[in-house]
């Protein structure tokens, strides 16, 4: 058959005039000179491009790492009884029970609390949190007197051992999981009905229906998927707490099930929230809070970790750990599990929001949501409530002696240096301005602390109202008498809130503190003028007797900057001249966003990094009316400092470059997959013209010249339509068939307001359209790169053949489809395909394949039994194969990783025969040498459709749906099979 193939190739050859052959032959002889001068270009700027942005993403724009390290005496029980007879996954997977030396009990008599690890994470991870647990409650209980007052208790903490299953490659290992959690589960709350628990059985105590769930990574997103399967017990979850999960795009998108999986988890949480009567959402209890670590997070895109397009605001929120207070530092990956800071604020609230006295063994709703807020979040977002302006009870009594005296009014800012500097407490009344905006803030800060029920030299800040003649001053009127009047003279009494319940902690600056996690803190506090616009008079109280060192700054302020872009940038702030006066305190700068909530200051700021997670790529953005994204910023700033303070912002494009690695991993398949098509396309066009099958770098020569600047115009202008339109998907034909019921339109309070960006880069600001070209240009310097070090390898091989059979993989590979006969070889195949029909995943036979076809190149090239055209073919269907490799490589690790833990079990997906045969065949069939034809009529035609339908597929939806490039590939492979398998001549 290869004699006929070759005869019938050079038959074609002879038919095509030799002057049109010698005439295409000399353009490109004379062009090849500019191709290699434009080739080496892209090659220099492609290099040049991925070292600025290594560069910047190893040593641009980094947070400072901030986390304390800890110490634990833990120990691990294993529930021994959780076998077979609960869960079919009992020989693959454990159950744990944590026990913190010296503090807990052997048995569970807590508030249950199950700790899902994430990819290849280890059930060793919970000890932090739980090692904390047992220390705040125990050290609390002791300090209380008793153990088993009120509706407190202490958290068991049970932890899953999944021998490091890779969940983030694999979805059905992930639907293992969530499955076997479900069981967990059901046993987890069967313990609590043992002799042991029994204090727990009276109507006071009801034993516990549910689990509080913490899941790492991919542990999250298992936490959500098991309340969409079929053996979830009802209401036996009602508290989801995720570290760093990716809950809204799957971190690797190659393996349908994955991404499949995803899709319907995400559209189960929509659709539940979208039912308008509670008693039909299944979740309408849940709550779910996300904490993402920020960019010292490498692993997981912490724009994944966004729910706000998921679940309401009423059932959940995403905060990073730079804005929780007292912690103000960003987390990697795996120290958010451990990091001191994080997890005594995760602690203290999952122990706030127990309730014994409930069967679900937590609050109400609404209060959970209120304790995780009030210890997650700044308090300076405009989703958190503020208590005292709606309060319609005055709490505190304020009688002044003369009011003209205490009143102050210069203009719209009061600063106090010093306290207590008239030896004797003292009264600032600011009148509350009614020329200001509602939007306008009037704000407090000050480096002491504000309490209700302080000590008697303190600092209160109180809203009053107008003084009243008939008012009630009796003690039991008021909880706080505040009386700094004289008994001999007329004094006025003030109806006052006291507005410590709305304080906010933020970090102190001062000269030389270098990150917010150093120092002492301050007390803000912050209202909206129309919040307080029932109020008359802001009173600001120095109770101080003695001198003391301190300040009280009070100013009304307008926050009116913000930015809306997907780039870094550089904060400076000049300082000014304070005239030999030490400053009160150093320039302090919050950068915020509401929607997630990601907060960072910075204090004693000169210079600043500025980076946030705002409109993402691929990640949903909210249209919500009032809701948005921008970049904006707050800065705390000396007032008695002269003259104007100067702030500059600059884009800062190189730490800007960093902020592409996370983001684009997967666009390293993707598109020079594209590419590589494209010079197919160009190879198969001169080869149906001409009969010559140019080489892979011939026809990438022609690319770069001539059709790689019309697609980086194309890409320019589909980028700039995009970021306007925002459509949700393209063609029904270019997307998978479980994408289409996602972006199907719906009316549901979550996600009215969604706008899809997951097309090409998921860019959605018109300026960043140079990414279009940059990726493209990459992606071409990628495939030149990889051709030629292709070529370098092969070469050497062919020169040490010995050196093929360095490992048995090689010399098994290369014995079956190079060595043996005919009819063996097919046997070979067929065995091949049924152990993927019975056991092993397609992607074994696809790395066989690759391998072989690698191996046999070499061999023949060695032996000279080459005919040109072939070479060039198999070399092009080499580099193809080379960058569907990393689509099909994680999930055979996963399955290698399975045969590790002797889970002997046949793999449970991909064991597909079509999504391989083609590929397994085809290789077969060139071992024998066979070319494929020249194309004409409607053979060429479809070729060329397949081709473009690859390229179109690979660039709009390649980086976020990369697993259906192989299915594609198939198509092409099917056809090529076929084209090889009999003569040319019989077909047409």
């Amino acid at each position: 058959m290869a004699g006929a193939v070759a005869a019938s190739t050079n038959v074609n050859s002879r038919s095509t005039p030799a002057h049109f052959n010698l005439s295409k032959s000399v353009q490109r002889r004379h062009s090849s000179q500019h191709g290699n001068c434009l080739t080496i270009t892209v090659v220099v700027f492609s290099t040049l491009a991925i070292a600025s942005i290594l560069y910047s993403f190893l040593t641009r724009q980094l947070d400072s790492k901030g986390c304390r390290k800890i110490w634990y005496a833990s120990s691990y029980s294993k529930i021994s009884s959780f076998d077979s007879t609960h869960t079919k996954f009992a020989s693959k997977y454990g159950l744990y029970l944590y026990k913190e030396q010296g503090y807990d009990r052997l048995e569970p008599n807590g508030v249950p609390v199950l700790f899902i690890p994430g990819n290849a994470g280890s059930y060793r991870q919970v000890q932090g949190l739980a090692a904390e647990a047992a220390h705040q409650y125990y050290d609390m209980a002791t300090a209380n007197g008793s153990y088993e007052d009120g509706d407190a208790r202490n958290l068991d903490f049970f932890t899953a051992d999944f021998n490091e299953d890779l969940t983030a490659f694999h979805g059905r290992t992930l639907l293992d999981q969530a499955e076997y959690l479900n069981d967990a589960i059901a046993f987890i709350l069967s313990l609590y009905n043992t002799s042991s628990y029994s204090h727990r059985s009276s109507s006071d105590f009801p034993l516990p229906r549910s689990v509080i769930l913490i899941g790492h990574s991919m542990g999250g997103v298992v936490a959500r998927t098991m309340l969409t399967l079929p053996n979830y017990q009802p209401d036996s979850v009602n508290t989801i707490l995720t570290l760093s999960p990716p809950h809204v795009v799957p971190p690797a998108t190659f393996d349908w099930d994955i991404v499949r999986i995803y899709d319907r988890i995400n559209r189960y949480w929509r659709d539940s929230y979208s039912e308008v009567l509670v008693d039909r959402n299944p979740l309408a209890s849940v709550a779910l809070v996300s904490i993402a670590g920020g960019k010292l997070d490498l692993i997981v895109p912490s724009d994944y970790a966004s729910i706000t397009t998921l679940v309401p605001s009423s059932n959940g929120f995403t905060v990073f750990t730079s804005t929780m207070p007292n912690v103000w530092t960003g987390a990697d990956h795996l120290a958010i599990v451990w990091c001191d800071q994080c997890r005594k604020a995760i602690v203290k609230a999952l122990l706030d929001i127990v309730d014994v006295r409930e069967p679900t063994q937590t609050k109400l709703l609404s209060k959970r949501l209120q304790i995780f807020k009030d210890n997650f979040l700044t308090g300076l977002e405009t989703s958190v409530e503020r208590r005292v302006p709606f309060s319609l009870v005055h709490d505190t009594l304020l009688k002044v002696q003369d009011v003209q005296s205490s009143f102050f009014d210069s203009g719209r800012r009061v600063v106090l240096r010093g306290l207590g500097r008239s030896r004797q407490p003292k009264v600032y009344l600011i009148p509350i301005p009614r020329d200001g905006g509602r939007e306008d803030f009037f704000s407090i800060l000050t480096d002491k602390k504000l309490e209700i029920d302080g000590k008697d030299q303190r600092v209160d800040i109180l809203l009053c109202k107008q003084p009243q003649e008939n008012l009630d001053t009796n003690h039991g009127a008021f909880r706080t008498v505040i009386d700094i009047s004289k008994p001999e003279s007329r004094s006025r009494s003030f109806p006052c809130t006291n507005s410590a319940a709305d304080k906010v902690v933020i970090p102190a600056s001062a000269k030389g503190t270098l990150h917010p996690y150093d120092g002492s803190t301050f007390s803000y506090i912050q209202y909206k003028l129309g919040d307080v616009a029932r109020y008359d008079y802001i009173a600001l109280v120095d109770s101080y007797t003695t001198s003391s060192p301190g300040f009280v700054f009070a100013e009304v302020i307008s926050v009116r900057t913000a930015f809306d872009a997907l780039v870094s940038y550089k904060l400076q702030i000049k300082s000014r001249n304070c005239y030999g006066r030490p400053e009160l305190f150093g320039p302090l700068v919050r950068q915020f966003i509401t929607d997630p909530n990601e907060s960072k200051f910075f204090p004693d700021a000169s210079e600043v990094d500025i980076s946030f997670y705002g409109a993402s790529p691929f990640v949903p953005l909210t249209n919500r009316p009032g809701v948005n994204n921008n970049l904006k910023l707050q800065m705390w700033i000396d007032p008695t400092c002269e003259g104007p303070q100067e702030v500059y912002l600059s884009v800062d494009i190189i730490g800007s470059f960093g902020n592409l690695v996370m983001r684009y991993r997967t666009a390293c398949a993707a598109l020079p997959l594209a590419i590589a098509t494209i010079v197919l396309l160009i190879q198969f066009n001169i080869y149906d013209s001409e009969g010559i099958f140019v080489s892979f770098g011939s026809a990438l020569e022609i690319f770069i010249r001539r059709a790689l600047p019309v697609l980086m115009l194309v890409s320019t202008i589909f980028i700039t339509i995009q970021s306007y339109l925002m459509p949700a998907s393209t063609l029904p034909f270019l997307e998978p068939e479980d994408q289409l019921s996602v972006n199907g339109p719906s009316t549901g309070p979550v996600y009215r307001y969604i706008r899809y960006n997951n097309m090409f880069l998921g860019v959605s600001d018109p300026q960043l359209s140079f990414l279009g070209p940059l990726f493209f240009t990459i992606a071409s310097g990628m495939c030149i790169a990889v051709y030629y070090t292709m070529n370098l390898n092969l070469t050497r091989v062919a020169d040490s053949t010995k050196a093929i059979f360095l490992g048995a993989y090689s010399t098994i590979t290369a014995f079956y489809f190079s060595v043996l006969s005919g009819s063996r070889r097919l046997l070979t195949t067929f065995i091949l395909l049924i152990s993927v029909l019975a056991y092993v995943p397609y992607q074994f036979a696809f790395v066989v394949g690759f391998h072989s076809l690698r191996i046999h190149i070499s061999m023949r090239s060695y032996n000279g039994q080459f005919n040109t055209n072939f070479s060039h073919f198999a070399i092009s269907m080499l580099m193809l194969l080379i960058w569907v490799l990393p689509i099909n490589i994680p999930v055979l690790i996963v399955w290698v990783h399975n045969l590790s833990v002797r889970w002997n079990t046949a793999f449970s997906s991909h064991h597909n025969l079509l999504s391989i045969m083609p590929i397994v065949l085809l290789v077969e069939r060139m071992t024998t040498g066979n070319m494929i034809p020249r194309m004409a009529g409607r053979f060429q035609t479809i070729t060329k459709i397949l081709l473009l339908y690859l390229i179109i597929y690979a660039c709009l939806h390649g980086i976020l749906n990369a697993y259906w490039l192989h299915y594609i590939w198939q198509h092409f492979f099917v056809l090529a099979f076929y084209s090889l398998s009999a003569t040319w001549e019989l077909i047409v």
